[in-house]
Formats: C-alpha cells, structure tokens, sequence
C-alpha cells in the first residue's frame, strides 16, 4: 500500500475503459504522476483527458498509440 504523498512517482494504468466515472478509485488516478489507458472501446463523454498514453483498437484489430497533443 503506498502513501498518497507518494503517488506522484507512480504510473497508474487503466484497463479497459475510458470513462473517468468508471475506474476503481478516482483519488488514485488524480494522484499519480503518469497515466495509461489501454482500452478497445470508443472514446465517448467523460474520457480520461490527462492520460500520458494511450493504446487504442476501437472497432478494428490495430492498435493505436497516441499522446497528449498527438493525433
């Protein structure tokens, strides 16, 4: 279990969603320094904005990864 203080340090990883009303504890992701998602749904309202990577496949077998200010 780690301290909030350290969280800053920490990568948080989000499986299979995008929708910020839908992770486990949304302090957690709030306070970690990175951000993944890996997701194969369509990206709707209430994504995660401040994700630092994103791996993508909505609706084909390819995968895409993107960045913060990268198509």
């Amino acid at each position: 279990k780690f301290e909030i203080d350290e969280m800053e340090n920490k990568m948080c990883v989000v499986v299979d969603t995008y929708q910020l009303g839908l992770v486990e504890s949304r302090e957690i992701l709030e306070r970690c320094g990175k951000v993944a998602v890996i997701d194969h749904h369509r990206k709707g309202v209430g994504f995660i904005e401040h994700a630092d990577l994103v791996r993508a496949c909505a609706g084909s077998r390819r995968f895409r990864y993107s960045a913060p200010g990268k198509p």
